[in-house]
């Protein structure tokens, strides 16, 4: 049950360059300083309250505070938080975890690369119990698990974040679950909506190492070829521009679009 590109290497890069110069300053400068946070052993004072700064500012561009979007905690709160311990191992974590890890089996299985630490498992319930804490500690007023992904996306670039225009290019791509307005945070990972979260990663991964030459080749020839580094933050660019202009890029095929996220394990 793959996930196609329906596109070549030059489309990627145009996609890449279409999307606002501005969200991407703020994440690389948000991500690089995450990389150096979470390459320390143990969180840093300094370090986080530079991150947070980031963190914070990345946020409101991206839409937070705004009509009924959540309020962010002080950026005091937020250093709180990302200096907890247990916040900072499972963030280390994601973030030392890219989509290249993870995929699938000829069978349709989900897979994992032989150097990540965790098992199957464990990735699904780190990124429900991250998207947990960071929907109770990081934001005021906060149902959805929009902002929370875009926290986690700006901190690790593990996977992208189901705004509006990424699920309608979710959508487009021909998953079901994504039509609704809302989709709300669930903490339990094995909750239907918990696992359209957690099993887009393996089909992401599995789709990125296919067509690895198609899509580092497309970001390399972009303004930003770091990307090519950063597939989860990549297929976030490129599931915006496919919600936002409907501009075709990527394609679900033979699979059951209402039950793509019933993956089995490997």
């Amino acid at each position: 049950m793959p996930i196609e590109p329906i596109c070549d290497s030059t489309e990627v890069a145009c996609a890449i360059n279409l999307f606002r110069t501005d969200y991407h300053t703020d994440f690389f400068k948000t991500y690089n300083l995450a990389k150096t946070f979470f390459v320390q052993p143990r969180a840093d004072e300094q370090l986080a309250a530079r991150l947070c700064s980031a963190l914070s500012s990345a946020l409101r561009n991206w839409g937070a505070e705004i009509r009924k979007a959540p309020t962010l905690v002080s950026e005091n709160q937020l250093a709180a938080a990302l200096l907890d311990p247990g916040i900072f191992d499972h963030l280390r974590q994601l973030h030392s975890t890219s989509l290249r890890d993870v995929g699938l089996s000829l069978q349709g299985r989900r897979e994992v690369s032989a150097a990540l630490a965790v098992r199957l498992v464990s990735i699904d319930e780190l990124i429900a119990s991250l998207i947990g804490a960071v929907h109770r500690s990081l934001f005021i007023n906060n149902t959805n698990v929009t902002y929370p992904m875009k926290a986690l996306l700006l901190l690790t670039g593990f996977m992208p974040a189901y705004d509006s225009q990424v699920r309608r290019g979710l959508t487009l791509c021909g998953l079901g679950g994504f039509g609704g307005t809302r989709f709300l945070v669930e903490t339990n990972p094995r909750r239907a909506s918990a696992k359209k979260v957690s099993s887009l990663p393996y089909l992401l991964g599995d789709c990125f190492k296919r067509h690895e030459q198609l899509f580092v080749e497309g970001a390399r020839s972009s303004s930003y070829p770091l990307l090519a580094e950063i597939p989860g933050r990549l297929f976030d660019i490129l599931l915006f521009v496919q919600g936002s202009t409907r501009r075709t890029l990527l394609a679900f095929n033979n699979g059951d679009p209402s039950r793509w996220y019933e993956l089995p394990d490997g």
